[in-house]
């Protein structure tokens, strides 16, 4: 009996450590087109945008990169990437975030975003975005996480994958 009791617990511990290890998981290392490193998600699937940009998704959350500025960019400056963007919906200043060694302006907003169309109005989710621009000379990154729910939520699912994939974002 006394050899069984300890065994139990191990079991018991086993499993609650390897469940806290599914919802931790390690994030590989990623570079894009020699531009950045970081660390995606694990089982998220990357995904080359026709901008340039890259795309890393669980099928309903996503992570993006995006590098805007400069000739032939569709947005010249951050202004006009905010323009665009606060037609839609209004983006909230926050706090700065430091990535790749310095200071980012960080932004947020949530919105709710009709799925049924005229159809089915009722259906509809609630999109959080946050958002983080880091200026590089004359162009500038776009970092941003993407968080729908049924519900709208105050800690969205995924922001401490987010958390994570800005602490590991280094321009190369």
């Amino acid at each position: 009996m006394r050899l069984i009791v300890p065994a139990v617990i191990s079991v018991l511990l086993a499993g609650t450590l390897s469940s806290f290890a599914a919802e931790s998981p390690s994030l590989p290392e990623e570079t894009g087109a020699g531009l950045f490193s970081c660390h995606a998600p694990v089982g998220w699937k990357k995904k080359d945008m026709p901008t340039g940009g890259v795309r890393y998704s669980d099928g309903r959350r996503s992570i993006s990169v995006m590098r805007y500025g400069g000739e032939g960019s569709a947005y010249a400056t951050p202004e006009i990437f905010f323009k665009r963007l606060n037609d839609f919906a209004k983006l909230e200043k926050r706090d700065p975030a430091r990535v790749s060694g310095r200071e980012a302006d960080r932004f947020i907003r949530s919105y709710e975003l009709s799925l049924g169309g005229d159809e089915y109005p009722a259906q509809k989710e609630w999109i959080y975005e946050e958002l983080v621009i880091l200026k590089e000379g004359e162009t500038f990154w776009v970092l941003k996480f993407q968080s729908p729910s049924r519900l709208p939520a105050d800690s969205p699912k995924g922001l401490a994958l987010w958390r994570r994939f800005l602490k590991s974002f280094r321009l190369l």
